[in-house]
Parts: structure tokens; sequence; C-alpha cells
């Protein structure tokens, strides 16, 4: 087991304490022998062994040996007879030189005991990972330095103290306190793992993800008188592979929501890329198999789940006795086993052609072809269409040319239909505003009809601003989006606003701080008050009902900046950089369910780039976010 000192802790101490102490342990010794001489007389070295083996431990060698060499004289003069110093006796001599001999041993064995000491706890410190050893009732005994970083605690303020104190585990889980590797070690006397998925919960309460083993330390005899724990922190990496997982899973929903055929062929024996073409392709034709494939490709060959056509061999897609099949196979050996646009001639579980355009590469392991992944688009009616044309450049152009119209027809149907709706939308909200008013004047209407007409409204402006950020988004995609700038004081348009949305908010509070001073800028009144209204909407829908929000107005280098805090939910980093594109939100917010089509931002950010001003946001997930817009002021 390691001991409480060693041998850099003597070398530090100064000489003449060190020197001190091996005088001090002899006197000592001596006046025990005095006091007790009748019992010692037999064996007078007894005491002085002790004073040898305290000075060595203390003061080291040097030390030790000069409490020998005071030990033999005093005990020489004051205990073996005649009392003459050094007087020749040949029993005399023979005492006194087992004393010394085994006087030097002990202070010998001390000193080579401090330096092993040292030597384990240099290289039990010098490990990369943490590492905790305990006694045989899990007491603390030793840390290194990796140890109490990841603890929060120093081995000063622990040593002696029960491990629980500082090595807390829980499930992730669960939450549920896991059994310490410690205890289990010293249950059952074997070497340990820890489970996964376990935290450790440091000092100040911060969570690391840990992996660790603990292994017995045994005595000669085999009996567990100790305990040696190593741990890591595995957070990056446990993180890491919640991100590869998440990664994983996008993969999966892209693979499987997605209108293209995406596969990977498998070679059950890979090929070498330095072979003849023709041995490759015979190859390919004998080893590659339908590994991965979606649903998509499944449905282009008459199946209807991927699960049905894995496991497919080469030749039950391309023909080999189609010539242009082997071109395609032969292009793609050309071409460095990389193929963009290449049409390959297959046929479908009926045994009808289909035609295909593919994109695939080629992935090498030991520079040895074993897979090709790929995305084919079916082109099957394009080819009937080209070869009834008898031009299959112009079949490829109508195509473009029909899929542009589709574009350019789905834009004028979503503005035609965002302004069909809002005629009649418009009309609906003022007939129910003008009905919430006559009741709030009349007082007719009973409490559950009332509640239902506020719900009616609520929802109806609700619907009005989607189909008003439905049109700006088919503005913003045609250019169409415009602005009509006036000078006016920033300062009292964010109080209209704000006046304006506490009575839709509720208890919220919402606090709001400017300067007594206007703040000019050019800009338009109503789009700015959209951008305004849309960031507080957004820190109240993403914050608990009782959470505080803040708007505050500053003046700082030439510009009016407006900030809304919120004490929400938060965005998670990898969020942040596409925060502002159309139709993007952030996973945090999936996972909550919290409702959205996430055009807002997208929307807030082409108006305020439209005054020539910017927005930034700084948030910490599970904190809550601070969204910043600023405008360029005016003289006036």
């Amino acid at each position: 087991m390691l001991s409480g000192s060693s041998h850099s802790q003597v070398a530090l101490r100064p000489s003449v304490l060190r020197y001190g102490v091996a005088v001090g342990s002899v006197a000592v010794a001596l006046l025990l022998s005095f006091l007790l001489r009748p019992v010692v007389e037999p064996n007078p070295f007894i005491f002085f062994f002790a004073a040898v083996a305290l000075s060595a431990g203390y003061g080291g060698l040097r030390a030790g040996l000069l409490a020998t060499i005071l030990a033999i004289f005093l005990a020489d003069y004051f205990f073996i007879p005649s009392y003459i110093l050094f007087a020749f006796d040949a029993g005399n001599v023979v005492r006194l030189g087992i004393f010394a001999l085994i006087a030097v041993l002990i202070s010998w064995l001390s000193v080579a005991r401090q330096r092993a000491d040292m030597w384990w706890r240099v290289t039990l410190a010098s490990i990369g990972d943490a590492v905790i050893v305990t006694d045989a009732q899990a007491h603390v005994i030793f840390m290194n330095a990796v140890a109490e970083s990841l603890t929060g605690w120093m081995f000063h303020e622990v040593q002696g103290n029960d491990l629980a104190q500082v090595f807390q585990i829980v499930d992730a889980d669960t939450r549920q306190a896991v059994e310490s590797p410690v205890t289990r070690v010293l249950r059952d006397g074997t070497i340990v793992g820890l489970a996964n998925h376990s935290l450790l919960i440091a000092r100040d309460g911060t969570e690391r993800s840990v992996d660790d083993s603990g292994a017995p330390i045994r005595d000669r005899d085999g009996k567990v008188n100790g305990v040696i724990l190593v741990f890591r922190d595995e957070t990056e990496r446990a993180q890491a592979q919640a991100a590869i997982r998440q990664s994983d899973e996008r993969y999966r929903a892209f693979i499987g929501q997605s209108s293209e055929g995406i596969w990977c062929f498998e070679l059950e024996q890979p090929v070498a890329p330095g072979l003849p073409a023709d041995e490759q392709i015979d190859a390919f034709y004998q080893y590659a198999y339908l590994a991965e494939c979606n649903d998509a490709m499944a449905r282009m060959y008459g199946f209807s789940e991927a699960r049905e056509l894995i496991g497919a061999r080469l030749g039950d897609f391309l023909v080999r006795s189609d010539p242009q099949n082997l071109a395609y196979l032969r292009a793609f050996i050309e071409a460095d086993y990389r193929l963009t646009d290449a049409e390959s001639h297959e046929i479908d579980r009926y045994g009808n052609a289909r035609y295909f355009l593919n994109n695939l590469v080629g992935n090498f392991g030991d520079g040895l072809l074993v897979r090709a992944w790929g995305i084919q688009r079916d082109i099957t009616d394009l080819k009937h269409a080209a070869e009834a044309l008898e031009n299959s450049y112009a079949a490829e152009q109508a195509a473009r040319r029909e899929a542009e119209e589709a574009l350019r027809v789905r834009e004028q149907f979503l503005s035609v239909a965002s302004h069909e709706l809002k005629t009649p939308l418009t009309s609906l909200i003022g007939n129910l505003q003008l009905m919430e008013r006559r009741t709030q004047r009349e007082g007719s209407m009973a409490a559950r009809e009332e509640r239902a007409l506020r719900i009616a409204v609520a929802q109806a402006d609700r619907l009005n601003k989607l189909i008003t950020s439905l049109l700006d988004i088919s503005r913003i995609e045609q250019g169409q989006l415009t602005i009509q700038p006036v000078v006016l004081d920033m300062c009292a348009l964010i109080r209209q606003v704000v006046d304006e949305m506490r009575p839709t908010l509720e208890h919220r509070p919402l606090a709001l701080t400017y300067p007594d001073v206007p703040l000019m800028i050019q800009g338009d009144p109503l789009r700015l008050e959209q951008v305004l209204q849309n960031l507080i909407q957004n820190a109240a829908k993403y914050s608990p009902e009782d959470a505080a929000i803040t708007v505050d107005v500053v003046r700082r280098d030439g510009q009016v900046a407006i900030a809304v805090t919120d004490q929400g939910i938060g965005i998670p980093p990898a969020a942040l950089p596409r925060l502002f594109q159309r139709f993007f939100r952030a996973t945090n917010v999936e996972e909550q369910h919290i409702s959205g089509l996430g055009i807002g931002l997208y929307v807030i950010k082409e108006i305020v780039s439209l005054h020539g001003g910017n927005i930034v946001v700084q948030s910490t997930e599970g904190q809550g976010s601070t969204f910043t817009v600023a405008f360029s002021l005016v003289e006036t």
C-alpha cells in the first residue's frame, strides 16, 4: 500500500530538523531505557532500534546513520559493562556490531521504502487518467492531479475520508446512484468496470460521462488491503457518439424521405483497381450485391419496401447482355470510380425496362474497391419521350423547363393562395374584433361563449400572421419585398409595440428600458413593428410561463440597438449558424414539441437587411437567448 510519506518530502525538510529529530529520538530512547532499565537490561537496544527507525523514516539515511552512531556510543557507555567507552570485550563487540548492522539495515529499508513509495506516487501522478487509491475501508489515501480536476476535490482535503464523498456516480438515464466500483472490488475481490451511461458528479455539481475500472491491491497472502480506481473523462466521446447517432438518424431520415433512389452495393470480395476493366466487370457481376437502399429505390423496381430488395445481385439490375450497361460500368472504372449523371439500363421485378440517371462513387479499403454508393433518378418516362421524339437532348430540356415551370407554378400558387386567403381572413378578423368589442361593451355573452370568441380572435390573428409570413417569403423569393422608409423615433415605436403586446402575454413579466431622448432612424414603421413583435412573441413562446422577458434599447457607435432577452430553452450551439435559414428549426424545439414553421426569423433577417441593419443572437442552451437588432441613426 502507498503510505503518507515520500522520499521527496524528506528531501524538502531542513537538515537541522532532520538531524534534530535523530538526536531527539535517541535521547528519548536513552531516557526510556533508564526508566525501564530492569526490563530492557538484557537487551538494551530495544528503544534504540525504534529511534533509528523513526530517524531514518523522518530524516532519511544520513539521519538514521547518525541515530545509529549515537545509540552505539550511549548504549556502550551506559548499559554495557564495564561502563568504559568501547572497553574491549568480544561479547560486547559482537552485540554492538549486530546492533549496528540491524540499525543500518533498518535505515536502508526505510529509505528504500520511501523511494519505492515516491516511484509509485510519481508513476500514478503521471498517468493521463484519473487515479484514486483507497485502503480496505474505502478511505482515500492517494489522488493524482487528474482525479482532483475531475472530482473538484484536492487530495489534502479528503485524505483519509470515505471515497463516497469524492467519487459520486449516477446513471445518466435514471439519475439513480450507481454502486461504486471500489465497493464491488472490496466485496468481490475482482477487477470491475463501470456500467455504460454513468455520470460523475463533481464537487461543483458538474456532470461528466466517465469510464472506469477498479482493481484490488493484495498483500503477499492475497488479502485485499486496498483498491486502485482508474477513470477518465468520456464526455467528449459520449457527445461525439451522440452526435454520430443524431447524424445517423438524420441520414436515415434523409434516406427514407428522399424521393430519389439511394443505394449501396458491397463487394463480397474486394476488387483491385489495377486489374483490366473486363476482369473488374466480371468481378462486379460475381461479387456485388445490394447492401442498402431506401424505399424510393424499391418502388422504382416495383417493390413496396427496401427490405424486399436488399441482397439482390448486380445482375438482377443491370442486364449483362445490354452493351449500354457494360459501357456504363466501364465508364465507372475509367472515370476513377466516380460518375455523374450516368445512364443505366435496368429491369424491374416484372421484367420491364427501366432507365436511370446515376451519381455514384467508389469506396476503397487497403487500396481495394470494397463498395459503391449512388443516387439514382428514374428517367424511364423521359427516356420513352426521348425515343418517341428521337431527340434525347430536347427531352432533357423539356424536363428542365417542366421542373422550372413547376417551381414557378408553386411560387405563383403560394402567392395567389395567400392573397386569396388574406381577403376573407381580414374580413373575418374584423368581424370577430367587432363582436369582441361589442361583448366587452355590453357584457351580453356568457363566459363560455366569450372565451370561445377570444380563442377565435387569437387563432385568426395567428393565421393572419402566418399568411403574412408566407406572402413575405414569396416576395423575398421573387425579390419583391420592399419597405417604405420614413424618419421615426425607435424609442416611441418600441414603447408602442410593448404596450400593445403586454395584454396578449397574460401574466408574463415584460420589462422595457430605453433612453429618455429620441433615437431617430430611417425605416418602415410597419415592417419594424413586425420585427419587434416577432422577437417578443418568440421570447414568450420558447420560455416558461412565469419567465421574465426584457427589452433593452441603447445607443452605441452611431446605432440604436434593441435587445430582446428571454430565460427560455436556449439554442444548441450547432443550430446557431443555420438559425436564420428558411424552415430551419433547432433540435431542442422539436424535442419539446413546440409548434412552428421556421419562417419568422428568416423573414425578420430579410427585413432588417433591407433597412441596412443587422441581427445577432447570443444563446446558451437551457438558459435563454438574446436577439439584438441594430440600425443606423440619422441626424435630425
